[in-house]
């Protein structure tokens, strides 16, 4: 009897970009910004190697899957949380083992609480659950024009975004969040058409975000938008798309992720934003053994207050 191909997780290297890059792509995911020539190789890749972890899993030489993670250090007196960013196996070495090998070995040594954006696969969600990160609240890829947002979405007209430098979006993000970013304030500010911005609702700083330009094509993504716990989530997210360095001219694309929880997400929808991808959010609090209805586990800022970064 001829033994199976053993698996070998081991940590990823700046060399495995061409192989990460090509799980990645026959999951229809990509980890380079394709025709930009300023940007060699992979920000995305070398910015994981820099801050965070990121294991690839080898049968008989050869790369067929990839996972990361990027600890959240906390300031508030909760627990630091560690975030799973990525988790692709090659179609063909699924189900095999090799994502729970991936996801054992990120998770190793490390009792704190987890969380990740699942996809809905069940395969990738029963995983995570099997590892006592528990489904919660869907997430939303929305496309849509920006210019349909401000007639409908009752955006403050008094409401002031301003461009920020990196340090002081970090800075404000900790005393939102109670979470120390700096490190990817820096990587998100070096992407094609990124600026940080700070949302001002009578006078008072209510939300901090990153906008960028797309992957692909022209338009706007929104990286990210927390938005403080003593102002309006709607109001101030409505007002970020309302506003013309954020969401740009009137009428263009505009992304973002938005929590399922998020009240403007109806009024997103009714007035033409359309859902590409719905992923799940799952977490696990420091022992495994969470289930629903216990309390949740708080790794972030309430889904109602923030909105994450897309691929």
């Amino acid at each position: 009897m001829i033994a199976a191909p053993t698996t070998r997780i081991r940590p990823a290297r700046a060399d495995d970009e061409a192989a990460i890059e090509n799980v990645a792509m026959a999951n229809d995911e990509s980890i380079l910004w394709p025709g930009l020539p300023g940007l060699p190789g992979s920000p995305y890749l070398a910015h994981m190697l820099a801050v965070g972890d990121v294991r690839v899993a080898e049968v008989s030489g050869t790369v067929v899957g990839f996972a990361g993670a990027i600890r959240v250090e906390r300031t508030d007196g909760r627990s630091d949380t560690h975030h799973v960013t990525d988790l692709f196996v090659h179609p063909g070495a699924q189900s095999k083992g090799v994502g729970r090998a991936l996801l054992v070995a990120l998770q190793e040594g490390r009792d704190s609480p987890w969380a990740t954006f699942s996809s809905n696969d069940p395969r990738a969600i029963s995983l995570y659950v099997r590892a006592g990160m528990w489904p919660t609240w869907p997430a939303f890829y929305l496309d849509g024009p920006s210019g349909l947002v401000p007639a409908i979405s009752g955006a403050a007209p008094g409401a002031v975004v301003r461009r920020i430098e990196g340090a002081e979006a970090a800075e404000l993000e900790l005393t939102i969040t109670g979470e120390r970013r700096a490190p990817t304030y820096r990587y998100w500010l070096g992407l094609p058409g990124s600026c940080a911005f700070a949302v001002e609702l009578d006078g008072a700083v209510a939300a901090v975000g990153v906008v960028r330009g797309r992957r692909a094509g022209d338009g706007r993504w929104l990286e990210r938008l927390v938005v403080h716990p003593d102002a309006d989530g709607s109001v101030a997210l409505a007002s970020t798309i309302a506003d013309p360095l954020v969401g740009g001219p009137p009428g263009a694309r505009f992304g973002l992720i938005a929590p399922g929880p998020q009240p403007l997400l109806p009024t997103l929808l009714e007035r033409g934003f359309r859902s590409s991808n719905v992923t799940r959010s799952a977490r696990r609090s420091r022992t495994s053994s969470t289930r629903p209805g216990s309390s949740p586990t708080r790794a972030s800022a309430s889904p109602r207050r923030c909105l994450r970064r897309a691929g």
